[in-house]
């Protein structure tokens, strides 16, 4: 029956014999499939010390029972062993009660910030093989594998409820808002078997700021700005120009009589004049999409270092953080240096939208300003209300230069180079 069928026209035996080919080729070759997924999960669970260990009392519990009862020994050992590396892990850990705080708010790049840890044991239950896993949380910006932060906690023996302080110091490389939200404290005494985890009470959060460099070279565009360094104001005051005459009235400054009209008139006349104010400048950031690595890092310290430089000359400051024409552009107006900072150093970091959109200016920046952009050579460049363009990055096919662009650095060196030239100049 079967070579009749074989002979048929529609079961040649040559298609048979590759299918049978194909099936084993597919099932023996070790291709994609569900039976040789479950073995290749078997066989990388022996690698493992659960797997091995499981291994062992399989090969114990068979040699007792076909080889010699005194296997079901080894056996009894193997399962104790498991036992305790399966359970104890959870009963330590879930016996810690732990609480991180950092010890300031705010610190700056480099800075070594320490970590207060109180550890308080809920039962007279040794402490043995606590780390500290301050979780993905504890990234900034640009977060990679190295940001997080381990630490293994001291063995405590305790006959009643102690609680234990240890302060953890550490060096923050990069910019960023760090929480601890989502701390968890790890054991996996005394085997490794399982790795148990507990939730760590935690409050509190670490800005840290980006650095600040002093800057010795600024735009030669000083907009309205005379040689004392303030800003003529088209505001009434009581310096700059004369814009008018009127009458005199009671508390004027007798220094402001127009004379040649008084006498002219037989009346006081009072001169009116422009007000002087000290000079605008606004910072504008470009989309943090647009930036690379360093160029999203560098560029936020030019504009922390160009707000907080032009702050201790006096002027008042603004931020733009954004495309002009992007619906995800942020203004904020007339803050100190402090604010400025802290809206930075979340600058491209989705989880602190939130602090960025608090507190944006609704109001329209004024006119008369230094507004300063630091763009990408990959985006297009400002050209309307952009008095000085900086570049960063290498400039792509359609990269096309204006007349406002002040500075252009096409890698990282060359900014510490500026950077460098302009403090051995100062």
């Amino acid at each position: 029956m079967i070579s009749t069928a074989m002979d048929r026209p529609g079961w040649p035996v040559v298609s048979q014999r590759r299918r049978l080919a194909d099936l084993a080729r597919l099932e023996l070759g070790f291709e994609d499939t569900w039976f040789v997924r479950q073995l290749r999960g078997y066989l990388h669970s022996l690698h493992t010390p659960r797997g091995m260990l499981s291994f062992a009392l399989a090969i114990a519990v068979t040699c007792g029972v076909l080889v010699h009862e005194r296997c079901l020994a080894v056996a009894g050992v193997l399962c104790v062993v498991i036992g305790t590396g399966t359970y104890l892990p959870g009963v330590i850990a879930g016996n810690a009660r732990v609480r991180l705080n950092f010890e300031t708010e705010r610190a700056t790049e480099d800075d070594e910030i320490a970590l207060n840890v109180r550890i308080e044991p809920r039962e007279a239950i040794p402490l043995v093989g606590l780390t500290i896993d301050t979780g993905a949380s504890f990234a900034n910006v640009r977060a990679n594998a190295s940001d997080r932060w381990h630490f293994v906690l001291p063995t405590i023996w305790p006959w009643k409820r102690t609680m234990l302080r240890r302060q953890v110091r550490r060096q923050v490389k990069r910019r960023g808002c760090y929480r601890l939200d989502q701390a968890t404290v790890m054991c996996s005494f005394p085997f490794r078997l399982r790795e148990a985890r507990a939730h760590v009470a935690s409050d509190g959060m670490l800005i840290v700021w980006p650095k600040i460099y002093p800057i010795s070279k600024w735009p030669e565009v000083t907009i309205g700005s005379d040689d004392y360094g303030q800003m003529m104001s088209p505001a009434k005051g009581t310096s700059g120009d004369t814009t008018g005459l009127r009458e005199f009235r009671r508390g004027d400054d007798p220094r402001r009589i127009h004379w040649p009209q008084t006498a002219r008139l037989g009346q006081l006349v009072m001169r009116e004049q422009q007000r002087s104010t000290n000079p605008r400048m606004c910072v504008h950031l470009d989309s943090p999409a647009q930036f690379e690595t360093w160029e999203s890092d560098w560029a936020v310290r030019l504009a922390a270092s160009f707000l907080a430089g032009a702050e201790r000359m006096g002027w008042q400051c603004d931020l733009e953080l954004g495309d002009d024409d992007s619906h995800d552009r942020r203004v904020f107006h007339g803050h100190d240096t402090a604010f400025y900072l802290d809206r930075l150093a979340a600058f491209g970091d989705a989880e602190s939208l939130t602090m960025i959109e608090s507190d944006a200016a609704s109001d329209k920046i004024p006119r008369e300003r230094l507004r300063l952009s630091i763009v990408s050579a990959r985006s297009a460049l400002p050209s309307a209300g952009s008095q000085a363009v900086v570049v960063l990055g290498e400039p792509s096919s359609d990269f096309h230069s204006t007349e406002h662009v002040w500075l252009h650095f096409a890698n990282e060196s060359d900014v510490i180079a500026w950077l460098d030239a302009g403090r051995g100049e100062s």
